[in-house]
């Protein structure tokens, strides 16, 4: 009779309170991982069925907190894997192993608020589920962990280079490479690119993070640089190396770079990524009084631009103190229209069927800086009518905007697309990047490892 009786009470309990749970538990895994590598959040302890809310939370190098929330129901045992169950409320929506990092938004009350958290070399993500554990919804249950991104994989070095005119910072991997080695050319703000050269050595690849202006001992402006200091990198980098030829790799005006440093060069260059390129050569940077100034010579004279070319310039559509979204229209009519369709051989087309090296080409189909999406298919197509001998591919990057090649820096991506960004050379110019949050995280992270793939298959 007794024993019935207890049975009876633990029953009863059943009814009431629902199922017994284990010990409320929440954890990350790895402790430590680079920003692109997936992350397991696991919550267990939680009633089935019931609500569990996490929050993860960090603090940039600015003292602004940035944050995020997901809204999930726990599984038939009382777990919630935000890799498997679907955030119905917060800052982002769906079944996103990376969903409580992208969606992070800065808080309210902050301002100067950058499109981006200012990290250094780690940052610490706290998470916090607030977890049902009784069916009534009146108990909770409070739990926290932490977890570390690091932007540097331990074991890479850094190395400043002062040689002759050359200014820029090497990195190597932690182990030798055996990879051809990379020259990263910056875009439009100049300085040494050291993330993205960074993130190559994460991989087991050695970089070397050029600087070409806007960096000290070097010009201020993207104004008449000469590709034979190119050339003189590309030396550089053999001889630290070993290499017989070195990949080229840039973004933006980065990306219009490589396809005229490589053309210029080909016996050197052993690969090309061009992101988010332009297929013509475009004037000086990055001000309206540069517009009608050369931005790159050879052999001491000026390459064409277009603006100069075409007696048309950037300075009338964007003046100072005016908004970006004239300039992109006015960079959709000269890289896509007028002589540009008629005469295939005007002096300011790049001529990238005189590369000699694979060619792997990320655009962003909701670029709103400039239309590299389009201006990408005019470079496939150039190389289609010559023959190129060559492999080449082009990424198209489903919804995301002008950071579609540069996943490496973009652990948050909730304000990219659309927060207002200043130029570093000139705050009087502003522009939105283009794209949406998701997408400017996941598209951009699977063309990064294809990027990697690429250069590591260079002979």
């Amino acid at each position: 009779m007794r024993t019935r009786l207890i049975l009876w009470l633990v029953l009863w309990l059943i009814c009431l309170c629902g199922p017994l749970t284990a010990e409320t538990r929440i954890s990350v895994s790895p402790d430590e991982r680079l920003p692109l590598e997936v992350p397991s959040i696991q919550v267990s302890g939680a009633v089935a069925g019931g609500k569990v809310i996490i929050d993860a939370s960090l603090t940039d190098l600015g003292e602004r907190v940035w944050s995020s929330r997901g809204t999930y129901y726990a599984d038939h045992e009382g777990r919630v894997d935000p890799a498997v169950l679907a955030s119905v409320d917060g800052t982002y929506m769906g079944v996103d192993a990376f969903g409580l990092f992208w969606s992070m938004v800065p808080a309210p009350d902050t301002e100067s608020v950058p499109s981006a958290p200012l990290l250094g070399e780690s940052v610490e993500v706290t998470l916090t589920a607030r977890v049902e554990t009784r069916a009534d919804s009146l108990d909770t249950t409070e739990i926290s962990t932490s977890h570390q991104v690091r932007l540097v994989r331990d074991g890479v070095t850094r190395h400043e280079v002062r040689e002759g005119d050359l200014r820029g910072v090497l990195f190597r991997p932690p182990e030798p490479s055996s990879f051809t080695p990379v020259l990263v050319i910056s875009g439009s703000g100049g300085g040494a690119p050291e993330s993205a050269a960074q993130a190559l050595a994460n991989e087991g690849l050695t970089a070397l993070a050029i600087a070409h202006f806007n960096y000290p001992d070097r010009p201020a402006e993207l104004l008449e640089i000469p590709l034979e200091y190119f050339e003189e990198a590309i030396e550089y980098l053999k001889g630290e190396t070993g290499s017989e030829k070195v990949a080229l790799m840039g973004s933006s005006r980065g990306g219009e770079g490589v396809l005229i440093i490589a053309s210029t060069f080909p016996e050197q260059v052993s690969a090309v990524v061009s992101g988010v390129p332009s297929n013509i050569v475009n004037s000086a940077c990055c001000s309206p009084a540069m517009t009608y100034e050369y931005a790159w010579t050879y052999q001491g004279r000026p390459l064409p631009a277009f603006g100069l070319v075409e007696g048309t310039g950037f300075k009338e559509l964007l003046g100072v103190n005016q908004k970006y979204a004239d300039g992109f229209e006015w960079f959709q009519r000269h890289m896509l229209i007028g002589k540009l369709t008629e005469d295939r051989n005007a002096p300011y087309i790049i001529p990238v069927e005189r590369i000699e090296a694979p060619i792997l080409l990320i655009s962003g189909d909701a670029d709103a800086v400039w239309p590299s999406s389009p201006a990408a298919d005019r470079v496939v197509r150039r190389l289609e009518e010559n023959g190129y001998a060559y492999r080449f591919e082009h990424i198209k990057v489903t919804g995301a905007g002008h950071t579609a090649s540069v996943a490496e820096r973009l652990l948050v991506t909730s304000q990219i697309g659309s927060a207002p960004f200043r130029h570093r050379l000139d705050p009087t110019v502003e522009f939105t990047m283009g794209g949406a949050p998701a997408e400017n995280f996941h598209g951009p992270r699977a063309a990064h490892y294809r990027k990697i793939e690429f250069l590591k298959q260079v002979d």
